[in-house]
């Protein structure tokens, strides 16, 4: 999926709302770091493809595969 393409599907929701990504495969993150405010940034070596977008208690929840 492109850019363009997501920025289309996600026209169809409220501009406000947060968006949540979810991985739904199983992978070896390459670095995890936290920030001192608890936030958490993970490094992975995997390509990722939106499988499913949807809305769920008024977020916006994309799922993430692997590709290939």
């Amino acid at each position: 999926m492109t850019v363009k393409e997501l920025k289309a599907e996600l026209d169809f929701y409220e501009d406000d709302m947060d968006v949540i990504f979810e991985v739904d495969d199983d992978f070896e993150p390459e670095t995890i770091t936290e920030s001192k405010y608890g936030w958490r940034e993970v490094r992975i070596r995997e390509k990722l493809i939106p499988s499913f977008i949807s809305e769920i208690s008024g977020d916006v929840r994309i799922e993430l595969g692997k590709m290939g």
